[in-house]
């Protein structure tokens, strides 16, 4: 007999999240997607009328699912009805669907569903109705409007994105599920903190996944009727490793900071956009951005181990990873700056990331390193000289690089620079003058041999242990004794040591530390 394969997606959910700079409406909009495969998904299924015993819920991830049916007329109903509800729970938000009939083995028809669903993506969908001219629209999402909200036309996603702000969902697998009267707030300034100079938007993305799932899909053409239970466990260990790392950071930075009590609007200086499985996107204070990523990246690869053996172990997969790790990109910007555009740098910046390490992995032979990348965007234009890739040398064919990383934490990173050697070398940059630490950055991208002259100089005018500190720190990295300004591949750190300075990671008591 016969079962039936109904999957689904939604599309774009980054696009739908981001669609308003309000903070308000991005979490409320995070929250329903977050909730849609959980417990709409599992309201709509009882509504159905449809027992436990008719159906296996293999997958449900944020905007996606997979239902297997035992019969036919069931999963037609569900797939007839379910674009409609989910236009009434979450309006705007597209999904793509296929319903398979498993007629061999489930993992074949998890592969072809796949497919179609991938196919499915490419199908423009029209927005209905069609929003004609003499219609008000909002004007920040240029969508119809639905209702007045105070002094602004708003539309039907961003009221409903509204009705689920107050939810707390994300926060709760954040924290564990109990806040114990912790405050979080709504406004991207307060998070910023009392100077809102900088906020980081940070979005980290597990590495490896596909190869995981290629091990599963071998398993599973010699073990097909162990498909449900599988995809189950998988499913399962994933999304356990994604919220205890999440969790982890939380409580080593977020907290411990809120406890120390230096956000003056008493506030947890973060809010979570999206925590789904190896996905997360967090708004973090700027001087809590690289603690809080390190935390995570570091407690994702213990956390992962820990979730495939409890989860994985038993079934005997072959050539299955001891663990997970991740990547993630780091966008400075100001709490003014167009949240989409700075979604946007960090995500590019995570991809950048995850291309470098897949490579380095390769070369070891090893698991990828959880690493990152970070920008800061200090005018309305990203890629501004303060952030800019490299400069020309006159007379030279090459370029400088001001982009020294990806930079590694973890177990896995010895090939790559690690961060907490960038750290050093940003701590040892507290004892020298940021005018000229700052006019060698600038120099370095227009003159290699005046650099070269510029910091012999600063060595002889400072201090001879800071002196010797900071070219230790610089070889550290670049591995270029001879000139410790840039690596055999141009590539120089001292404009991401300059960064990390400036968003304060370093301790302030800048007389102990030179005194030391």
């Amino acid at each position: 007999m016969s079962q039936w394969l109904f999957s689904f997606e939604a599309r774009e959910i980054q696009r739908y999240i981001l669609r308003s700079d309000k903070l308000k409406e991005m979490v409320g909009a995070s929250e329903l997607v977050n909730s849609l495969c959980n417990e709409f998904l599992q309201d709509c299924l009882d509504g159905f009328s449809i027992v436990s015993d008719r159906y296996s819920l293999l997958t449900a991830a944020a905007g996606g699912a997979r239902i297997l049916f035992n019969e036919r007329a069931d999963a037609e109903r569900v797939a007839a009805y379910w674009p409609f509800l989910v236009d009434r729970y979450t309006p705007g938000l597209q999904v793509v669907q296929v319903l398979v009939e498993v007629s061999g083995s489930l993992s074949t028809a998890i592969e072809e569903a796949g497919e179609r669903l991938r196919a499915g993506r490419n199908r423009i969908q029209a927005t209905l109705p069609e929003v004609g001219p003499l219609v008000d629209r909002n004007p920040r999402t240029g969508l119809a409007a639905a209702s007045e909200g105070g002094e602004d036309l708003v539309d039907r996603q961003s009221l409903r994105k509204r009705e689920q702000s107050g939810r707390r969902s994300l926060v709760a697998r954040m924290t564990g599920g109990s806040s114990n009267g912790v405050s979080w707030s709504d406004d991207l300034g307060k998070i910023a903190g009392s100077e809102k100079q900088y906020l980081a938007v940070i979005h980290a993305d597990g590495n490896d996944l596909g190869r995981l799932v290629i091990r599963l899909y071998k398993y599973l053409d010699k073990n097909p009727a162990e498909a449900q239970k599988v995809f189950n466990a998988f499913s399962q260990a994933v999304r356990d490793a994604g919220e205890q790392s999440a969790h982890e950071a939380y409580e080593k930075v977020l907290k411990r900071d809120y406890d120390a009590g230096k956000d003056v609007f008493r506030c947890i200086a973060a809010r979570p956009i999206v925590l789904g499985g190896d996905d997360m996107t967090m708004v973090v204070r700027a001087d809590l951005a690289f603690d809080f990523t390190t935390a995570y990246l570091e407690a994702f690869e213990q956390a992962s181990e820990k979730s495939i053996a409890h989860h994985l172990s038993g079934y005997g997969i072959e050539g299955l990873p001891d663990r997970l790790t991740a990547c993630a990109g780091i966008a400075f910007v100001k709490p003014s700056y167009p949240f989409a555009q700075a979604y946007d740098i960090a995500e590019d910046l995570c991809h950048q990331t995850k291309n470098t390490a897949k490579l380095v992995g390769k070369r070891d032979g090893e698991y990828v390193p959880s690493s990152f990348l970070f920008r800061r965007v200090t005018t309305g234009i990203a890629d501004e000289p303060d952030s800019a890739d490299g400069c020309a040398d006159p007379g030279q064919e090459q370029l400088f690089n001001f982009r020294a990383g990806p930079y590694a934490v973890g177990k896995h990173g010895r090939k790559l620079a690690a961060f907490s050697d960038l750290q050093q070398l940003a701590d040892t940059l507290e004892c020298l003058s940021t005018g000229t630490v700052r006019t060698l950055i600038n120099t370095i991208g227009q003159n290699a041999e005046q650099a070269k002259t510029d910091y012999r100089r600063m060595m002889q005018v400072a201090e001879a242990k800071t002196a010797e500190r900071f070219q230790a720190r610089l070889c550290a990295i670049t591995k270029n004794v001879e000139m410790p300004l840039w690596s055999g591949e141009r590539q120089s750190p001292l404009l991401d040591a300059h960064i990390v300075r400036g968003m304060k990671i370093a301790t302030k008591t800048n007389n102990r530390r030179c005194a030391s």
